[in-house]
């Protein structure tokens, strides 16, 4: 503990000034995760950049992704290879702007709506940090929960509401359990979501 004591934190306070997430977690799959935003120890962060690859790229091959893509053509006119350069481009910028953050999360040890404190500073944090609970936490979960209702109620021919009931738990289960099942979740999902996306 010694070591992270010595690592500093976003904001310029240091790591024994804060709240050190307890429990041992390391690289357990099928583990709740102990903890929420609370600076993580080094003996407890693992992972490699090509496990972002998975967790960053999978949730982008469902239909909200095909909406996004679908509406410069069919609403604005646009043409088909335009499209293509603009979406290309906009993911990386995305791209960008997600993986900056994502190169400091092993040395500062905290996610990265916390790790936005460096440049917002604590109390500056909460616009950023709330417009992204409403777009991301509200927006991207409500529209994902209805696009995979539609398909498993399609497919399935369940009622529209069983299947947002099974849509929503399945998805609760999944970021209940924590970091790890949402990694391996998202890398053994990739192949298929691929298939079904093209």
């Amino acid at each position: 503990m010694a070591a992270d004591s010595a690592v500093p934190y976003p904001g310029g306070n240091e790591a024994n000034d804060i709240p050190i997430r307890e429990g041992e977690y390391g690289a357990k799959v099928v583990a709740v995760e102990p903890g929420g935003i609370e600076y993580i120890p080094s003996s407890e962060r693992h992972g490699r950049p090509l496990d972002l690859f998975w967790t960053w790229n999978s949730p982008n091959w469902e239909f909200a992704t095909m909406f996004l893509g679908v509406l410069p053509i069919t609403v604005f006119g646009g043409g088909f290879w335009p499209t293509v350069i603009a979406v290309i481009l906009g993911s990386a910028v995305g791209a960008i702007c997600v993986g900056i953050p994502s190169m400091w999360g092993p040395k500062l040890g905290v996610p990265q709506l916390v790790q936005a404190r460096a440049a917002f500073g604590y109390w500056g944090n909460y616009l950023p940090a709330g417009l992204n609970t409403v777009t991301a936490g509200i927006g991207w979960f409500s529209v994902n929960s209805i696009s995979g209702t539609f398909a498993l109620s399609t497919l399935t021919g369940m009622s529209f509401t069983v299947s947002l009931l099974i849509v929503v738990l399945a998805q609760v289960f999944v970021a209940f359990i924590g970091h790890n099942f949402i990694h391996q979740f998202e890398k053994i999902t990739f192949p298929y979501l691929v298939v079904v996306f093209l």
